[in-house]
């Protein structure tokens, strides 16, 4: 399940890890976590849970592992990754695509090389005096959760439309009334944190 991939298996890898670890000149370890741990906006609410699970494992092995051992996270969002071409059409990706890019701060849809440069600093000496943190690498879309601006609320909706459509080829009745559920919330401005169905 999730919280054993996402949190039970981060923390074996390390306690197997701990003694090479220790033996290395200049040991960190980086969490892969995600903005959903942050805003509790994702796939799922037990992803989002999971992933603020890490958030708070790296906390606490940042400190049971110093001084010798750092420990931080990295919390990526939107990924332009081939997992949307190879789940969703070429025109869904595209709008998918477009649509983070229109509604990030630094209007841009993160790619690989975005989260790897982060991830390279984090782990690198000139973050020697980090640890304890979690880095959002994410072009700020973190940022639009916490507003109720159009731009909020259509990145919000973009989430939910992107849910449905791989719904629709479960249960195509459902994926209509969520349709419609989404449709009501963005002609009155509502907040959507989650569907559950």
């Amino acid at each position: 399940d999730l919280y054993s991939v996402n949190a039970i298996g981060p923390f074996q890898m390390i306690r197997a890890c701990r003694p090479l670890l220790e033996a290395a000149d200049a040991p960190a370890v980086l969490m892969v976590s995600s903005i959903a741990a942050v805003t509790g906006i994702g796939s799922s609410v037990a992803y989002a849970a999971s992933k603020g699970a890490l958030n708070t494992m790296t906390l606490s092995l940042a400190r049971a592992l110093a001084p010798k051992i750092r420990v931080n996270a990295i919390c990526p969002g939107y990924m332009d990754t081939r997992w949307f071409g190879d789940t969703f059409s070429a025109e869904t990706t595209q709008r998918i695509r477009d649509n983070i890019a229109r509604t990030t701060p630094l209007k841009a849809a993160s790619k690989p090389e975005d989260l790897a440069d982060a991830a390279l600093f984090l782990v690198s000496d000139a973050a020697r005096h980090i640890t304890g943190e979690t880095l959002m690498a994410d072009a700020g879309l973190h940022l639009g959760f916490f507003g109720r601006s159009p731009d909020h609320v259509a990145s919000t909706l973009s989430g939910f439309i992107m849910g449905i459509e791989v719904f629709e080829a479960y249960d195509p009745a459902r994926a209509a009334a969520l349709r419609d559920y989404v449709r009501y919330a963005r002609d009155n401005d509502l907040y959507l944190s989650y569907v559950i169905v």
